[in-house]
C-alpha cells in the first residue's frame, strides 16, 4: 500500500491467515487493499 503501509512479516502474516474469521482489517491487512476496496471483496 502507499508509503509501505502495511508491510508485514512472515510471522504477522501467519498469525493473520491461521484465524478461523479475519475481519475488515485483517483483509486490508492480507490483500493490500483500502477499505472500500475491502468491503466490495466481503461481499
Amino acid at each position: 500500500m502507499e508509503g509501505g503501509k502495511f508491510n508485514m512479516d512472515a510471522r504477522e502474516t501467519l498469525k493473520l491467515i491461521s484465524k478461523q474469521w479475519c475481519d475488515l482489517n485483517d483483509l486490508m491487512k492480507l490483500a493490500e487493499i483500502g477499505k472500500n476496496n475491502a468491503v466490495k471483496l466481503r461481499r
